[in-house]
């Protein structure tokens, strides 16, 4: 907050004597700074002062030409400038003539409820006109009866006789008209009744909508919409009652709210006599709200920056004015967009079965290596591209980032489908919740529609704003248990697909780099690469590629580290607003591609304090003062991550957030080092070395992760920070130094404190990270070799106010340029004490099970961790040696039939080890051939004949055989290979062996049996021969 903040003419604005305007603005500090480039800390004390101010002014404009006279300002209040927010603004005249201001808290909670020291907190009513008929001059003024020589109260208004705050003697200031206001940043009049409306945006908690009565006290700090906190005060000013808010916003409906105005205009009459509202960075939402009830319904969103303002033209029509855009909105008559859109699922066409939720054609489905956590609800996602039949223009593919967000064409969809488990004895009974749509409209901005599934489950209906609905939950052991399922509206869909997402969370290659099996043709193939293969990727991918892609790791996955889980875990679900250029005030970026050093966790400040003594964003080795922990372990509107649409904890990531945090440390251990000195007097440094303690006795010693010092912590204190740099390129570096107060940049030739020169320097003070102020803040080029280590140190010598320090570079890479392209991190410096000794943590031996032969070896490999460990080494053992063997280096050799478990352990640590389960099977003798004996037999009808396989090699582990006959007419043959003839003919009777199925043949033939006569003659006398059978027989023919 900060800048023009109001503006108001005078009510006789025109006539001679009152060509006034009046305004509220801050100002730059003494260096020309607006505000602080970072924020600050809000809590219940918190004051701290940049060298800015709030000033109201009145200045005088010619009503014709509308020439401001620029000498003719004249100041009427002006207050230092504490913080970066909370200043209020609202600025107007009232019916009865007098000024009305809105001050804000300056994140300091207890001044709304201070009217003794300060003009904070609060509704100010001023007589511009100092008409001594119905206001007094002021009693309690500044500098006069408090504040700082630079304030001013008092000048040129008077106080009204009516206002509710009114002390002769001059205990307190006259000015409040109400007390007890957070933020009241917007305030307006309602034409009609003359009634003041204020827009005030809350805390973690609710957003207000305020109507401003006399005397009243709207309950900051100790209320929050109606939620009652006693941690900053123990009761409000005096004892005075709590007056409520005509309208109280849920956190979870809406981020900043941005008052407007009551209606009055006559081109939309459905909204006459309504209060028109808005939400600030988050959905955009506009609302409107009932003045009689206080209930508001959303009008609709106007997305996609955010809206800063209303404005109300002398028709008494309604503007919108939105963040860094120049154009004004006008308000009108609009039909419900959503007349336009199929109010059923069925009518969609996105689904050919809504029983079986088979998509239809075109609509490809895709699976993330692990979803976003919904409260424990089961996800089906599908992805549909424009395309003529074939991915091969522009417009029909989708933008391919490796690291970054995927940039989809126009038409885009993208479909989410929601089921709930409803039965803990039974997982997969399910409750169909609802099936969303994302669609990528002409203009490039991603638009969404939610369909509610009704009770019978057979369709879904179009949902027109959010909505919660409780579930009836299965016990197990019986009984039943509620949870309530948070239906998006559209503004809470855009608060998380933002203009920085591209519009979508999921569809990014991190998350997408896993197989998937596509239902409708049963194969299994990486999704990346399916896609690339479709045309629908506008980039050529392979499998061979994937493996070097980053890539999510699931929480359940046991092959990841517990910091590649929990980076992976705080990606997903929450860098999609935890990183650059979404307006979120928490300055760190939790994108995994970063390290634990760049996403700046270990460093950020907390923006909204949660109370709790020591807090940090992540302070390593302890969950308690992490905040980071509590708000995934919350379910607290004013606490828990992610801000909307999360009614139930995900204990699996609580318990992962906690282990990381827990086994975190400081990722450059001896690297950067802080030396503190306190009680140095002055403000130079050559006060600072001559401070006796300096520089062997440092009152405290801490280590860094980059080259900047904690901001504000106190004073009196000279500081040194000193490290080896590294130098990670050759050429010409430029180095940058700033800090209150006075600093000191020194850099060595080489590793040595003895050589060191000053290469940059200011005396005076600037602000945190303000590297412009002085010439001599910036070094001269100076030339560096890669690889050689270079001793830096800066010292800093803070009086009073605030103090910082910090070192900023470019490197050869960066060239040469105004400001430095960022701090020096520490992963740039060498150990400045020498590198300390690593542990072995862990030995895991892979594989952790394998089968062997005996007489057969196997390699086995210990990994330990950390990969840095000092002495990585192991002693293999068996505990089994008559089963399996091992050597030093891992190779197990299998002896005898049997199980024996080889053991890696660490010589670090004997009690550290890994083991491997080897199991020894016998050595079965393959059957190589098999042949038949005799090749060939002959027999007759009725006689038999044994054939003999012999199986090679002789000792085969499995001999046996099995016979068949080709031409079981002919001949027979039994499981011995006896052979039997049943009528005349050949037949091949053919042995296999039952291991490897080898064959071997031979032939037999069968005769027939009966009666053959020779030699007969006719008409003589002959001797004739007979066989039969077995026997001969002779007989003579006449």
């Amino acid at each position: 907050d900060g800048g023009f903040l109001g503006l108001a003419l005078h009510p006789e604005f025109g006539n001679p004597g009152h060509n006034y305007f009046y305004v509220f603005y801050s100002t730059e500090d003494a260096n020309s700074t607006d505000y602080p480039n970072y924020y600050t800390t809000q809590s219940c004390h918190n004051e701290e002062y940049w060298g800015n101010f709030l000033v109201l002014a009145r200045y005088e404009m010619d009503p014709t030409t509308l020439n401001v006279q620029e000498t003719s300002e004249q100041v009427l209040i002006k207050l230092r400038m504490y913080g970066t927010t909370h200043r209020g603004g609202g600025l107007l005249f009232g019916d009865d003539g007098f000024l009305y201001l809105t001050t804000g808290d300056q994140t300091a909670f207890k001044k709304a409820q201070d009217i003794t020291n300060n003009l904070d907190g609060g509704v100010l009513r001023l007589d511009v006109d100092e008409d001594n008929t119905r206001s007094h001059p002021p009693v309690r003024t500044m500098p006069e009866d408090h504040g700082f020589s630079d304030e001013i109260t008092g000048n040129g208004y008077w106080i009204p006789n009516d206002n509710p705050f009114l002390s002769p003697t001059g205990e307190n200031f006259e000015e409040y008209y109400s007390i007890g206001h957070r933020n009241p940043h917007r305030m307006t009049k309602d034409r009609s009744t003359g009634e003041l409306y204020v827009g005030e945006i809350g805390g973690g908690r609710h957003e207000e909508i305020n109507v401003i009565k006399k005397g009243k006290n709207y309950g900051w700090p100790i209320y929050e919409g109606l939620y009652m906190s006693t941690s900053c005060l123990t009761g409000l000013l005096n004892g005075m009652a709590h007056e409520e808010p005509l309208t109280i916003f849920p956190r979870s409906a809406a981020n900043a709210v941005i008052g407007g105005y009551v209606y009055r205009g006559s081109e939309i009459p459905e909204l006459q006599g309504k209060y028109i509202c808005a939400d600030y960075g988050v959905g955009e939402e506009i609302w409107t709200i009932d003045i009689n009830t206080g209930n508001y319904s959303q009008l609709g969103s106007f997305s996609s920056t955010d809206i800063i303002s209303f404005g109300e033209d002398e028709d008494a029509e309604l503007y919108i004015m939105k963040l860094g855009v120049s154009t004004l909105y006008k308000m009108v008559s609009k039909d419900n967009p959503f007349e336009t859109v199929p109010q059923f699922l069925s009518e969609t066409g996105a689904f050919t079965d809504l029983n079986t939720l088979e998509p239809t054609d075109g609509l490809i489905p895709y699976d993330l290596v692990e979803s976003f956590w919904s409260d424990g609800a089961l996800k089906k996602r599908w992805v549909g591209i424009p395309n003529d039949g074939s991915h091969d223009t522009a417009g029909e593919k989708i933008n391919y980032s490796e690291d970054d967000i995927w940039n989809f064409p126009m038409g885009s969809v993208l479909v989410k489908h929601f089921e709930l488990p409803i039965d803990e004895n039974n997982p997969t009974i399910t409750k169909r919740l609802e099936t969303r749509f994302s669609i990528k409209a002409e203009d490039g901005n991603f638009y969404f529609a939610t369909y509610k599934w009704n009770a019978q489950q057979t369709d879904a209906e179009l949902l027109l704003t959010g909505l919660d609905e409780t579930i009836n939950i299965t016990k197990i052991g019986g009984g039943t248990d509620t949870q309530t399922w948070r239906y998006p509206s559209n503004s809470d869909c855009v608060s998380c697909h933002n203009a920085t997402s591209g519009g979508t969370l999921g569809a990014r290659t991190r998350y997408l780099n896993k197989d998937y099996t596509y239902p409708k043709t049963g194969r299994t193939a990486n999704q990346l690469v399916t896609l690339s293969h479709l045309g629908i990727l506008d980039e050529v991918i392979n499998d061979s590629d994937t493996n070097n892609f980053l890539t999510y790791k699931s929480i359940d996955d046991t092959n990841a580290s517990v910091d590649e889980k929990a980076r992976s875990y705080m990606d997903l679900n929450c860098a999609y607003c935890h990183r650059p250029g979404t307006g979120v005030r928490g300055d760190f970026d939790l994108r995994m591609k970063l390290d634990i050093a760049q996403t700046g966790l270990l460093t950020a400040s907390s923006y909204e304090s949660l109370g709790i003594p020591d807090e940090k964003i992540v302070d390593p080795g302890n969950i308690n003062t992490s905040i980071l922990y509590h708000r995934v372990n919350s379910v607290d509107p004013a606490i828990q991550m992610p801000p909307i649409a999360k009614n139930e904890i995900d204990e699996n990531a609580v318990q992962l957030i906690a282990d990381w945090i827990s086994q975190l440390s400081n990722p450059c251990p001896d690297r950067i080092i802080m030396e503190k000195y306190s009680n140095v007097s002055g403000t130079s440094i050559a006060e600072l070395k001559s401070n006796s303690n300096y520089p062997n006795n440092p009152s405290q010693v801490d280590e860094l992760i980059e080259f900047t010092i904690p901001i504000n912590v106190d004073d009196q204190y000279g500081v040194r920070v000193k490290g080896i740099l590294k130098a990670p390129e050759t050429g010409t570096y430029y180095f940058w130094i700033s800090g209150d107060d006075n600093v000191e940049l020194n850099l060595s030739s080489d590793a040595t404190e003895a050589n060191k020169n000053r290469v940059a320097y200011h005396n005076g003070w600037s602000n945190f990270n303000e590297w412009n102020k002085y010439s001599t803040q910036k070094s001269g080029g100076i030339n560096l070799v890669a690889g050689q280590n270079y001793y830096l140190e800066a010292l800093m010598n803070e009086a009073g106010g605030g103090d910082n320090l910090s070192v900023g570079w470019r490197k050869p890479s960066n060239g040469n340029g105004t400001v430095p392209s960022e701090i020096i991190p520490c992963t740039v410096f060498d150990y400045f004490n020498g590198p300390p000794v690593v542990n072995v943590t862990g030995v895991n031996v892979n594989p952790v099970a394998t089968t062997v032969s005996a007489g057969a070896t196997e390699q086995l490999t210990a990994t330990v961790t950390p990969a840095d460990a000092d002495d990585p080494s192991v002693t293999w053992s068996s505990d089994d040696e008559t089963v399996a063997t091992v050597d030093a280096t891992g190779l197990v050799s299998g002896v005898a039939e049997g199980t024996a478990t080889i053991t890696a352990t660490s010589n670090d640590d004997n009690s550290i080890m890994g083991i491997s389960e080897v199991t020894v099977e016998t050595v079965l003798v393959p059957v190589t051939g098999v042949s038949v004996a005799p090749d060939t037999a002959t027999i007759t009808e009725g006689d038999t004949q044994l054939f003999t396989a012999t199986v090679l090699p002789m000792d085969a582990d499995d001999r046996t055989v099995s016979w068949s006959s080709d031409n079981t007419t002919i001949a027979t043959v039994d499981t011995n290979g006896l052979v039997t003839g049943l009528m005349t003919g050949t037949a091949i009777i053919t042995v296999t062996t039952n291991d490897g199925n080898y064959t071997s043949t031979a032939s037999i033939i069968i005769n027939g049996g009966g009666c053959v006569l020779s030699n007969v003659a006719l008409g003589g006398t002959a001797s004739q021969s007979s066989t039969y059978g077995n026997g001969l027989a002779s007989v003579a023919v006449d």
